[in-house]
């Protein structure tokens, strides 16, 4: 392939970590270009060979990303796996990428999701449907439609099926912004573990 139709690759030999398969591994990478990244994936107990590597993507190609060394967290999609020597490789394509993230998303303990979803939320005994901008396994962000009296500190009811999140939260703050509520959640209590999501907590690499 000719310059002209690939990215440019630069080489490099940096860290990062991957969530596939509801595990994370810790990802060297060998190149990195604007559309994606070739990187050398640290496997264990989970994943045994490329055989069943190729049978985890063939359930889902899309994979979450954190590049602390390069500020770079969001989803990607795997592209192509390889074994070389022993060693698996696995080509990313950039799909959803968030720049800049010790600035920004990671002031937080743990990666944010962005993930656009409904769910049902229940203030003052009224049963309201609310749309996620973003879900982490301590909180998510949402949405609601109009002006709504939330109280910062309080706690709510929620259920989010499609994380089959049900449960209790403590509203941490609320703003209004272009005619909707928008507010940060923090879970007090589920009826099931710790949602299927990446920690990538800022400070392990």
């Amino acid at each position: 392939m000719t310059f002209h139709n690939r990215p440019y690759r630069k080489k490099l030999t940096t860290e990062g970590f991957i969530y596939l398969n509801g595990h994370e591994y810790l990802l060297i990478l060998n190149n990195l270009s604007i559309t994606g990244l070739l990187g050398e994936l640290e496997a264990d107990d989970s994943i045994l060979d490329i055989t069943s590597l190729f049978n985890i993507i063939q359930q889902n190609t899309s994979v979450d990303i954190y590049l602390s060394q390069l500020r770079l967290a969001g989803e990607a999609k795997v592209v192509r796996a390889d074994l070389v020597n022993d060693r698996i490789y696995l080509a990313l394509e950039f799909r959803d990428i968030e720049y800049d993230v010790d600035n920004a998303l990671y002031l937080r303990h743990n990666y944010r999701k962005r993930m656009e979803a409904s769910g049902l939320i229940e203030i003052d005994d009224q049963i309201m449907t609310f749309t996620t901008i973003n879900v982490s396994v301590d909180g998510m962000m949402i949405q609601l439609p109009g002006e709504v009296p939330l109280e910062a500190e309080s706690i709510v009811q929620f259920d989010f099926s499609q994380l089959e999140l049900v449960g209790e939260a403590r509203i941490v703050w609320r703003r209004y912004e272009h005619g909707n509520t928008v507010a940060g959640l923090e879970y007090t209590l589920l009826q099931k573990n710790a949602p299927p999501l990446p920690r990538f907590a800022k400070g392990k690499t």
